[in-house]
């Protein structure tokens, strides 16, 4: 049987001194060795994965809050409002975490997970992945899906996911890019979106 350089080094690392000689002297393999090793590779794998997608997500979400807090257009308030006429508050997009209609306060109506009006919610209309009136559906051109629109009434496209949307929020793809990043987590969404 033949050993290439990647098993054996492996080996090194598994077996004691005495038990590699026996294994290379009797030429035969200890019962569940190979599936140790494969084992301990996959959680190494699953482990650098990890630590990839943490910094991914730390990269998008910092990229998100720049554009958020930078543009001159977001200097005021920015509301969410969903339904098919648009007549349902969703929450304050860019205020503070601890401000009652923030969908980053965690406790408030729109920032909770538990919330029927909150975006984070994943078994409401507007926070389900498969609800028309979500802006994690990928593929929704409803007009249901949440608007962004300040005090005054000024539009500034329909908070989404859907890059192939032609009047989605600048941000859409950065948007999108976080949600993948989270696996479609709502509540790493919201931390990352929030930075919280």
């Amino acid at each position: 049987m033949r050993r290439t350089g990647t098993i054996h080094l492996v080996t090194h690392v598994f077996l004691s001194p005495q038990q590699e000689s026996l294994h290379t002297a009797s030429g035969q393999e200890f019962p569940g060795f190979r599936d140790s090793v494969r084992q301990c590779l996959f959680h190494a794998c699953q482990a650098g994965a990890l630590r990839m997608a943490q910094k991914r997500l730390l990269f998008v979400s910092m990229v998100l809050s720049l554009v958020l807090s930078s543009c001159p257009a977001f200097s005021q308030e920015l509301l969410l409002f969903g339904g098919s006429g648009h007549d349902v508050f969703l929450g304050c997009l860019n205020c503070g975490e601890y401000a009652s209609e923030s969908i980053c306060n965690e406790y408030g109506t729109y920032g909770s997970e538990y919330s029927v009006n909150s975006i984070f919610n994943e078994y409401s209309m507007y926070g389900n992945t498969y609800s028309l009136s979500s802006p994690w559906n990928t593929y929704s051109t409803s007009d249901a899906v949440p608007v962004v629109v300040d005090r005054d009434g000024n539009f500034y496209g329909y908070f989404t996911i859907n890059t192939y949307r032609h009047n989605a929020v600048e941000f859409a793809d950065t948007l999108g890019r976080l949600f993948d990043s989270a696996n479609g987590n709502l509540k790493i969404v919201r931390k990352g979106l929030c930075g919280n």
